[in-house]
Parts: structure tokens; C-alpha cells; sequence
């Protein structure tokens, strides 16, 4: 949210932001950030909190808790300064914070939605289905969804998900917002001049790559087995990232003796053009049980990059609607390694193919999904919400 906050800032809104730590700070034992800084005309403040953002689940969910009771009393001193808030679903609760100034100082919220609880909870298997504890989630986060003047989704497939809680078939105050990218920070890089794949690509394989967290919703198991298939052929599997399935990806490679997969940590932001611009293939994964909770948000750096999309989604996901809409890549709904195999030697064997998808995909970013085109679209609901306007 810092890069629409700031955009935001330019088309004159004054913005002040409550968040916690910086969490690379925060759980290496340093925190040490300042607790107020001023970025690009924006206020920032550092609530209090405990626990760690990532981790255990007890952990996240203590880390959640303590930020949001600090975020409520910051707010609730500081309500009269502005015209209302605007809240996101990360941490979960902390819509809370929304109801209670809307509650005890008369001051609207905003919720924008980035994933989608207790139901993504629930699916992953943390939480059981029938118990107390999602019973209780379920209603709060109905209760906040239906006392917002406004929910933001980042999805037509979750615009859905956010209607059933506000009730059947109710969609007056749900807001499509796509992610973005930043054009400034991500832009084609050509091959031939791409450093950062000269250095970890320097045979110049085909580069199929996943750049972005490795998490328990992404079904990037049968990425590995196609690996394994191709072994012999001349493509790079590359994983710039960290998340719960790395280590055991990283087993399975070793278990399985494979040469042609690379894992790399997370790059700096600064890079960020030279890395999504190095693959000629991107993959972008979520599995189908998780479709309408959340959008994978890396697409569009990599549509920004010029890149074709590989995605292993439902076609009617967002990222799949985007896809078949625009021709910028293509959909695999719940693929098996043979069948990820067969596709990225189909494309890698069609150059032609492959540089279209790329041509399309930057389009599509510059006709959809600049900073520009969010910015605009969260300064229309907030100045209908917030002004009136």
C-alpha cells in the first residue's frame, strides 16, 4: 500500500499510516526503526506489537492481536483529524480497529480486501471448519465487511466472495481494484542486455521462473516433477523467493538429483526490472480452492516486464479471466507434471508464440494495471466515501 498511499499524496490527499515494525527488523531481534518517519508527504507510525509475522500460527495471530489493540487507541486519539480510515485484511482483525472509530467517533472506513477469512484459514487446514473458533471469525469478519461504507477487492472472482458475506446477491459497496505494478521499478529489460540473467542463466537456457513467496496456497509441487521430466532438455527452473514450501521443494530436488532447478532469496526492489524481465517464462500459481480468497499480485510485475504467464489457476480466477481476455499467456486449471512439461515445451518450441504473449502482457499492464490507473480508481471510492464527492 505504500505506492498508492503516495500516489494518493499527489492527487492531494493528506495520508497518515499506522503499521507495525518492518517484520525483516522486527523478528531478526532489531527493532529499530523510528517510530514516526515522514515518506513522500505521507506520516507513517509504528504501533506497538508482539509475537512475529511469520512463523507459527500462534505466533501471527499474537502479532495480529497486540498490532491491532495498539492501531485501535492510535486511532481512536487521532480521530478527529481525519475524515475516516481505510483498513486492509492483513492482519485479519484489524477491520476491528474500522468498526470501533466508526462506533465511538462517527468516522466511515474502507476495507480493502487482499485475502479472504476465515475461509483461506480454514482451507489450508488451520482452522476446522465447524468449530467455534471459525464460527466466530466468520461473523466478524462479516460484521466488518457490512460495516464498511466500502470493500476493495482485487478481483472480479473475489467480488463474488465479498457479495455472499454482505449477503446474497448485495453488491452496493463492492469495489474492483486490480493490483498494480509501478512502471517506474518494472519495465522490459532486454535479454541481451539483462545482467541478472547473464548471471545466473549464463548457458542462456530457456529460463522458466517463479519469482515471489512460496506459500501454502501455491501449487508449485508439479513444477518440480516437470522439472524432473525436462532434466535433459535445456531449461532453467528458477525460484527467486522464500515461503512455507521452499525447504521442501528444495528436499525433493536434492532426493531427486535434478540439475536444471535454482533457488535464489528474495532480489532487491531496485532490481526488481532486470529479474521479472529475465525469464521467458513466468509462473504464476494458485490453487483452485483458494480461488475468489486471494489474487496472486506478482502477476503484474510480470505483465509489466513483458513476460508470458504460465498460470496454474481456475480459468475463472482473475488472473485466469485476465489471461484468456488478453492472450498474454496461458491457463492450466489444476495441472500434473507431465501436462506443465508438455506446455512449456510447447511454448518454449514456438518462439513466435512466446514473444506475442510477451507483447500482449506488456499491453495489457499499460491498458490496465499501471500505479496510474489504481490511483484513480481509489480516488474516486474514497472521495465518494470520505468527501462526498
Amino acid at each position: 500500500m505504500t505506492e498508492i498511499s503516495a500516489a494518493l499524496h499527489k492527487w492531494g490527499w493528506e495520508i497518515d499510516v499506522v503499521c507495525a515494525q518492518p517484520s525483516a527488523l522486527h523478528e531478526g531481534g532489531n527493532p529499530k526503526a523510528p517510530p514516526a518517519i515522514e515518506y513522500e508527504g505521507i506520516n507513517i507510525y509504528r504501533s506497538a506489537s508482539f509475537g512475529r509475522h511469520r512463523g507459527s500460527l500462534i505466533g501471527r495471530l499474537f502479532h495480529g492481536l497486540t498490532f491491532m489493540l495498539s492501531a485501535a487507541l492510535w486511532s481512536l486519539r487521532r480521530a478527529g483529524r481525519y475524515r475516516g480510515l481505510v483498513v486492509s485484511t492483513n492482519p485479519p482483525f484489524v477491520g476491528l480497529v474500522g468498526l470501533l472509530v466508526k462506533w465511538l467517533r462517527g468516522k466511515p472506513y474502507v476495507v480493502v480486501v487482499h485475502d479472504v477469512y476465515p475461509e483461506t484459514a480454514i482451507r489450508l487446514g488451520l482452522v476446522k471448519q465447524r468449530s467455534l473458533i471459525a464460527w466466530i471469525w466468520k461473523k466478524l469478519s462479516e460484521f466488518i465487511a457490512r460495516g464498511a461504507e466500502g470493500n476493495i477487492v482485487i478481483g472480479r472472482d473475489m467480488a463474488k466472495v465479498i457479495s455472499q458475506k454482505l449477503g446474497s446477491g448485495d453488491t452496493k459497496g463492492v469495489h474492483i481494484v486490480s493490483n498494480w505494478s509501478d512502471g517506474a521499478t518494472v519495465y522490459p529489460v532486454p535479454k541481451s542486455q539483462n545482467s541478472f540473467r547473464k548471471q545466473y542463466n549464463p548457458g542462456n537456457a530457456f529460463l522458466v521462473q517463479y519469482s515471489g513467496t512460496i506459500g501454502r496456497t501455491h501449487n508449485v509441487e508439479n513444477v518440480i516433477e516437470a522439472a524432473g521430466i525436462l532434466n535433459e532438455e535445456n531449461i532453467l527452473f528458477q525460484f527467486i523467493g522464500d515461503g512455507h514450501k521452499k525447504a521442501k521443494l528444495q528436499a525433493t530436488v536434492r532426493h531427486r538429483g535434478l540439475t536444471n532447478v535454482q533457488f535464489l532469496p528474495f532480489q532487491p526492489m531496485d532490481a526488481l526490472a532486470q529479474v521479472l524481465s529475465a525469464g521467458d517464462l513466468a509462473l504464476v500459481c494458485l490453487a483452485s480452492p483458494f480461488t475468489g480468497l486471494s489474487v496472486p499480485c506478482k502477476t503484474y510485475g510480470i505483465l509489466a516486464a513483458g513476460v508470458a504467464v504460465l498460470a496454474f489457476m481456475d480459468a475463472e480466477s482473475e488472473i485466469g479471466l485476465t489471461i484468456n481476455e488478453t492472450g498474454c499467456g496461458l491457463v492450466l486449471e489444476n495441472p500434473s507434471g507431465p501436462e506443465v512439461a508438455r506446455a512449456i515445451l510447447s511454448l518454449k518450441s514456438d518462439p513466435d508464440r512466446l514473444r506475442e504473449m510477451g507483447r500482449r502482457a506488456r499491453e495489457t499492464f499499460q491498458a490496465r494495471y499501471t500505479l496510474a490507473h489504481a490511483a484513480a480508481s481509489y480516488d474516486r471510492i474514497l472521495g465518494e466515501v470520505f468527501l462526498g464527492s
